[in-house]
């Protein structure tokens, strides 16, 4: 049903966004490394990003990592994630 995404994350950015190398996303938050603030807003980002609501997203791995597996629990398939995220 839902199709996973592998994202590497910078926290404390100047700004949000996004970079891509081949396959790898790396994502830049605002927020900083503490107490969950910047998965918030990796997880914030990525939804207005794909067009879905924040709570259908979530960290199945990485949660103290900067690198991190999101699980999207929409029907939506890998061609049209890449499509969304402009890949």
């Amino acid at each position: 049903m839902g199709v996973s995404l592998e994202v590497e994350v910078i926290p404390s950015s100047k700004r949000y966004g996004m970079q891509f190398k081949g396959s790898k996303i790396t994502v830049m938050v605002k927020e900083p490394p503490i107490q969950g603030k910047a998965n918030n807003g990796l997880l914030d980002f990525i939804a207005k990003k794909i067009g879905v609501r924040r709570e259908n997203i979530r960290i199945v791995s990485g949660l103290r990592s900067r690198r991190k597996i999101l699980e999207i629990l929409e029907d939506i398939s890998h061609e049209e994630l890449k499509r969304r995220l402009s890949l």
